[in-house]
């Protein structure tokens, strides 16, 4: 549209789930946005995440490649810290398919916490299913600027309520 920079509007380039807290990418300008499109589709924006997921993580799987939605899809996964009820895993995606992370996991037998979509209610236990939202962070996202060719990198602290369940469930 090429509206001007000072119009106010913000144009997404990396985005997240409703109830996923943590980075986002925005643009001033639609220019931008263009610019950063093709380092997502090279997969050269590292994108690690943290999660909770039911159950004790199998310490052997640390690679899912499966494909959501019929796309090739690759998940990292390394374990934080295992629990009884849950557990915290460090989660970096090469690919971006859409709920990748939610789908990987819950394909595992071990679903996010709170994730209303994929998990079977059923088999997740009632200390679990209190939580309100699924516990899923983008804590970092880096990439080569566009433009400058510099590296920038952002970080995201968990917020309070991501904490509080880990802590709740004695993850960290």
């Amino acid at each position: 549209e090429g509206r001007a920079a000072t119009d106010g509007r913000l144009w997404a380039v990396h985005r997240l789930d409703r109830d996923t807290s943590g980075c986002l990418l925005l643009t001033r300008q639609p220019e931008g946005r263009e610019a950063m499109i093709p380092l997502f589709v090279a997969r050269t924006v590292d994108k690690l995440y943290h999660v909770v997921v039911t159950g004790r993580f199998p310490p052997h799987l640390d690679l899912i490649d499966a494909p959501v939605d019929q796309q090739p899809a690759v998940t990292h996964i390394r374990i934080i810290r295992r629990g009884l009820l849950a557990s915290l895993l460090e989660v970096r995606i090469e690919t971006g398919r859409t709920h990748q992370i939610r789908k990987h996991v819950a394909g595992c037998g071990h679903p996010v916490v709170g994730d209303r979509e994929y998990a079977a209610t059923g088999e997740t236990p009632a200390e679990l299913r209190v939580v309100p939202r699924q516990l899923l962070h983008a804590s970092r996202l880096a990439f080569k600027h566009p433009q400058t060719g510099q590296r920038v990198q952002v970080e995201a602290p968990w917020p309070a309520d991501f904490r509080r369940w880990v802590k709740q469930f004695q993850l960290g």
